[in-house]
């Protein structure tokens, strides 16, 4: 009888204790992606290209971490990015960015206008930060 109650004693002490599970890797909360990313100059001449995978990050994107984080938060959507505040120069050497692939089985497509590639970092962030 006394090991019954001392198996149901521990029992009941290893039940009330907290489960510990596993942690997940903070990438694994962002959504499958693979995005072709493109800079253009105003006569459509390459600048410069990138491909941007997510969970994992990867690709050619020299910063994929970032680039799916932020992304992350608008749900893969490039032009609901809140634009930022860095002052850029009143030069006109316009940019054209244009993204499509695939976030979270969603097919996505953008494509946007700058005056110049300070105003395009300033408005995608670590997106075209390549």
């Amino acid at each position: 009888m006394r090991t019954v109650l001392a198996r149901t004693a521990t029992s009941a002490a290893l039940a009330a204790l907290p489960i510990i599970g596993f942690a997940t890797p903070a990438h694994a909360t962002i959504p499958k992606a693979s995005i072709a990313l493109h800079v253009t100059d105003i006569e459509g001449v390459p600048v410069r290209s990138a491909r941007l995978t997510c969970n994992p990050a990867g690709g050619t994107h020299p910063h994929a971490d970032a680039a799916c984080a932020a992304l992350k938060h608008v749900n893969g959507d490039i032009g609901a990015r809140p634009h930022g505040h860095t002052p850029c120069p009143k030069e006109y050497l316009p940019v054209t960015a244009r993204a499509s692939g695939v976030w979270n089985g969603k097919a996505i497509r953008f494509h946007e206008d700058y005056s110049n590639a300070c105003e395009l970092r300033t408005a995608t962030g670590p997106v075209f930060g390549f």
